[in-house]
């Protein structure tokens, strides 16, 4: 008995447990975007809380989180994960706009000035904050604020526009305008020390008029008309300690140079490429990748404003009116993106950059449409996206985002065909490509066409490509296999899929439990 007992509890060796196939964070955020965009919301909430689990310091996981809760419309939520996130980092600029726009989405405009300001504060040479808070602002009628922000906004984007163009020194003789010419052609002459020592000095202040003279221009074009006065905005610089541009110790002869006239010529002087959208398309942007839907509207009708003015720079017509006409006009007419569209296309010699600028303008429109509450948003989105493949045929996003919008209204027929032409296209990829070709092997699927079944194996094992640890696309290609009389084949992608499915819930499960404890 002794004996039979010592083999029975011998010490036998412990076998080390492999750990299973663990997903990486990116493929865990990847998947959750994935499982959030077919409408699995239970699903991709597993997810995020599976990247929060593995490592519950990183801030970027909790604002992605947040984004989540943004979008179905859980504001109570949203706040929790930003208060944890300045909970991490008190100092976070990204937190505090956030918390700032989600406490002024509920009606909380003092606390939600503070935490915006703060934003700035923080980070002082933030563009984007600069203009959110300035928007923010404007909805709450505060026009002193938002002058003053808009203001400072536009002066760090020339700033920064201005450091770029130097860095890449390239300027056309054709389409620059004419200060930028004659300053470098002022520096050119500056370089010959030696030949012109006693005109050395003297060309060094004309340049210095030249720049303030050239950065006052373009900071009138890009104010908006008729809300800004030369005085506030004096006011404004004294009041942030910042150096006024006509008190620099200029010669009274040299503040009135002949060298700008050329601006008043008749010919038509089109303006140069900039190194970057505008501010208020890029915080429009922001907010839309954030779901503020409601301040995303005031910046795209700011954004209206300026590519207006961007086009009348073109068009020979406007030439002859004057600058204070020109924006008596504008305000009075009120057009809509449609109309000034149609003016972009009515031009004969319309810069490529200026067309890419007008599709980035008609995308964040399309997004803001499918956001809203509107019972048309639909059709509206549909004549966005139809403006864009006027403007450039080649558009890939336009073509997917009509592929989008009719898929998510049911008509299968005319979302295969936008999503089919996606692919012959020479841009490929869109922004998010394995949705597209999700939903293009869902289409072939529920059309059940016996020969459309080769066509939605193939898009399914390009989604499988991209993601393998999907269950529903195993499954799918499974129904794949039984239909086409692959018993077996069927056989092994069911089990996978079961696997997957498993494995991902179970790595889930372990990170919430190691979390807990």
């Amino acid at each position: 008995m002794h004996i039979g007992l010592k083999q029975v509890f011998q010490p036998r060796e412990r076998t080390i447990q492999p750990k299973g196939d663990q997903l990486d964070l990116e493929q865990l955020k990847r998947f959750a975007h994935e499982a959030d965009t077919t409408g699995e919301k239970d699903v991709a909430k597993l997810y995020y809380r599976e990247t929060i689990a593995r490592n519950p310091g990183c801030t970027s996981h909790w604002i992605t989180f947040r984004r989540f809760y943004l979008q179905n419309r859980d504001f109570e939520q949203a706040e929790v994960c930003i208060h944890k996130v300045l909970e991490l980092d008190p100092k976070h600029p990204l937190g505090l706009m956030l918390y700032g726009l989600v406490a002024g989405i509920q009606n909380r405009v003092e606390e939600a000035t503070d935490f915006l300001e703060a934003a700035v504060f923080v980070d002082k040479l933030n563009v984007v904050a600069w203009t959110v808070l300035g928007l923010y602002y404007e909805t709450t009628a505060n026009d002193i604020g938002s002058e003053m922000a808009l203001n400072e906004a536009v002066r760090l984007d020339l700033s920064a526009n201005s450091v770029e163009l130097a860095k890449s020194g390239e300027f056309d003789s054709e389409t620059a305008p004419v200060d930028v010419i004659i300053d470098n052609s002022t520096q050119n002459l500056s370089l010959a020390k030696e030949e012109n020592q006693p005109l050395q000095k003297e060309l060094g202040e004309i340049n210095n008029v030249h720049s303030d003279a050239a950065g006052l221009i373009e900071v009138n074009k890009t104010e908006k008309p008729g809300s800004y006065s030369s005085r506030s905005s004096s006011q404004h610089t004294r009041k942030h300690n910042y150096p006024s541009r006509m008190s620099r110790g200029v010669k009274q002869s040299l503040k009135a140079p002949t060298v700008l006239a050329p601006r008043e010529s008749p010919q038509l002087i089109s303006p140069i490429e900039p190194p970057r959208c505008s501010h208020f398309l890029r915080a429009a942007e922001f907010l839309l990748d954030h779901y503020f839907y409601q301040l995303a509207s005031v910046a795209l009708a700011h954004e209206l404003i300026n590519s207006k003015k961007q086009i009348d720079l073109f068009r020979p017509n406007e030439q002859a009116k004057q600058p204070g006409e020109m924006f008596q006009s504008n305000t009075a007419e009120k057009e809509t993106a449609e109309s000034i569209t149609a003016c972009l296309l009515s031009l004969q010699n319309r810069p490529d950059w200026l067309v890419q600028h007008f599709i980035k303008f008609h995308l964040a429109r399309i997004r803001l449409t499918l956001g809203s509450d509107k019972a048309d948003f639909m059709s509206e989105a549909e004549l966005e996206a139809n403006w864009i493949t006027e403007l450039d045929p080649q558009s890939v996003e336009a073509w997917a985002q009509l592929g989008h919008l009719h898929y998510l209204s049911g008509d299968l027929i005319g979302s295969r065909s936008f999503y089919e032409r996606c692919l012959d296209l020479r841009t490929w990829p869109p922004k998010d490509p394995h949705v597209l070709r999700l939903r293009l092997g869902l289409i072939y699927l529920q059309m059940e066409e016996m020969n459309e079944l080769d066509n939605a194996e193939q898009a399914l094992i390009e989604a499988n490509y991209l993601n393998n640890r999907n269950p529903k696309v195993w499954a799918y290609l499974s129904l794949i296999c039984l239909k086409t009389n692959r018993p077996q084949e069927a056989e092994q992608t069911y089990k996978y899929a079961i696997k997957v499915r498993w494995l991902i819930l179970k790595s889930i499960i372990r990170g919430l439990q190691n979390y807990a404890t």
